[in-house]
């Protein structure tokens, strides 16, 4: 079991978080350097970072707005994609 240091662990979790940074930020489209905020987000960061295929990837840069009618008065609302990847296929 691998134990994450306290500094390192969400507020309300055990989910780990913190910066990455790309080993090839040539690939990388946003302009601060990326938070992962769990375990899969940073293990997907890593495979878009090293992965060859994959020539571009962003986190959280696209946002889609949507109108959220279930609260009173309804709303507009932001959701974040979280990664957009340019996918190099065949040759």
């Amino acid at each position: 079991m691998i134990r994450i240091p306290s500094e390192r662990r969400g507020k309300y979790s055990n989910a780990q978080h913190g910066k990455f940074f790309p080993k090839h930020p040539e690939k990388f489209t946003g302009t601060e350097t990326p938070e992962f905020k769990s375990s899969l987000e940073r293990n997907f960061m890593l495979y878009a970072d090293k992965n060859p295929a994959i020539v571009q990837w962003g986190y959280e840069n696209r946002v889609v707005k949507y109108l959220d009618q279930s609260s009173r008065p309804a709303k507009v609302r932001r959701y974040y994609i979280d990664f957009v990847c340019r996918v190099r296929v065949g040759n």
